[in-house]
């Protein structure tokens, strides 16, 4: 004797884990109870109460997953400049030179 076939469908994600991706699958409106209690948190409703088994599968091939999230990129802090202290000399910040180079020579 052939088990009466359910009534009505479900679709839902099962979120990823580690490298393997995010997939979306089917099952019928009275094992998606029993599952998504066996797996709190691991896996989301997309959609409930689908008339045929067919358009379950339709809508599960065609809606694509999330992506996981990205991890937060590393905190760096800003790198600090170290300034000098003190007055410049004249060899360091140049102005020397080119003060020396526009006054004429004294003869």
């Amino acid at each position: 004797m052939r088990a009466e076939e359910p009534t009505s469908w479900v679709v839902y994600t099962i979120k990823a884990v580690g490298k393997m991706p995010s997939i979306n699958a089917i099952c019928s409106q009275g094992e998606w109870g029993a599952l998504d209690s066996s797996r709190p948190g691991k896996l989301t409703l997309i959609r409930e109460n689908i008339d045929n088994e067919g358009e379950a599968e339709r809508l599960a091939r065609t809606l694509t997953p999330p992506a996981p999230p990205k991890p937060p990129r590393p905190f760096r802090p800003p790198v600090a400049k170290i300034l000098p202290t003190g007055p410049l000399s004249a060899e360091e910040t140049g102005i020397g030179a080119a003060i020396s180079d526009s006054q004429p020579a004294e003869s």
